[in-house]
């Protein structure tokens, strides 16, 4: 898991914090990561979803036994007792991987999108603030801005890979604006308007990016640089995603190493995720 850390978007922007609430961030960043990794991997469907739900009963009485991971359960346990982290950020995660194994996202209806992308973003991202100290209501509108922001830029880049797992996130909307038929994801993005309803989706998260910019407040800059750094690595993968468009059978997007330290340098430096 460690490795797994040090290959995310998310290792240079946790350096910036201080030793107890950089192990409490990791913890975060690995639980989440772990149920995404069991959401994605091999195995039948109901085993997934008995897993999750093994989870969220483990939520509810963190001092019984875990579904599996026991030291990483530990250490996402102490979050909630040290730094106030919510169960409720935690179930909701929990609520957007069920919908993913539920296959309730297929061409959502871009409302419906909208809260997917809270609950399997935005609710880590408040967990998130909430370790930095942030703790006020407007925390939780922040973290939602940018959670749809990076979870839609996480969508335009992962296409394909989405379509062979039979998912597809676009939009019911832009895909009917384009004249699409989304029964199949294979054939919705072999489509040859499809790169429309790709751009509908990329204009719908730079929206969201300047929603999130607006809704943090001058005073906070400082205590969440973390957040910043990781919010404005995400912007520099969703210009270049734009700059590149949508091309079938494409590399996988990434940014060069050097670009993720300039860019948390620059959150560090300037408080701006620009």
């Amino acid at each position: 898991m460690q490795s797994k850390l040090q290959n995310s978007s998310f290792y240079w922007p946790i350096r910036l914090v201080p030793s107890e609430r950089r192990a409490a961030l990791a913890a975060v960043y690995e639980w989440c990561s772990s149920l995404d990794d069991i959401v994605d991997g091999q195995g039948r469907a109901d085993g997934k979803a008995a897993t999750l739900f093994a989870w969220r009963q483990w939520l509810a009485a963190p001092d019984s036994d875990p579904p599996h991971e026991r030291d990483l359960a530990r250490k996402f346990a102490a979050t909630f007792d040290e730094f106030g982290v919510a169960r409720a950020d935690a179930e909701k995660l929990l609520d957007g991987f069920t919908q993913d194994l539920a296959g309730d996202v297929r061409a959502p209806a871009t409302a419906d999108l909208i809260r997917y992308c809270q609950r399997v973003a935005g609710a880590p991202g408040r967990m998130c603030l909430t370790v930095l100290g942030w703790h006020a209501p407007d925390a939780g509108e922040f973290a939602d801005a940018a959670g749809v922001a990076v979870q839609l830029t996480n969508i335009l880049r992962d296409i394909e890979e989405d379509a062979l797992r039979d998912r597809l996130y676009i939009p019911r909307e832009a895909l009917d604006a384009a004249g699409i038929d989304a029964s199949d994801p294979k054939s919705a993005i072999s489509h040859p308007n499809f790169d429309r309803a790709w751009l509908a989706v990329a204009l719908l998260a730079n929206a969201h990016f300047l929603l999130a910019e607006s809704l943090l407040p001058k005073d906070r800059r400082k205590q969440i640089r973390p957040a910043l750094a990781m919010l404005a690595i995400y912007r520099a993968l969703h210009a270049g995603l734009r700059k590149r468009g949508w091309r079938r059978n494409a590399p996988r997007f990434r940014l060069a190493h050097w670009k993720y330290a300039a860019i948390t340098a620059r959150a560090l430096c300037f408080g701006t995720i620009r």
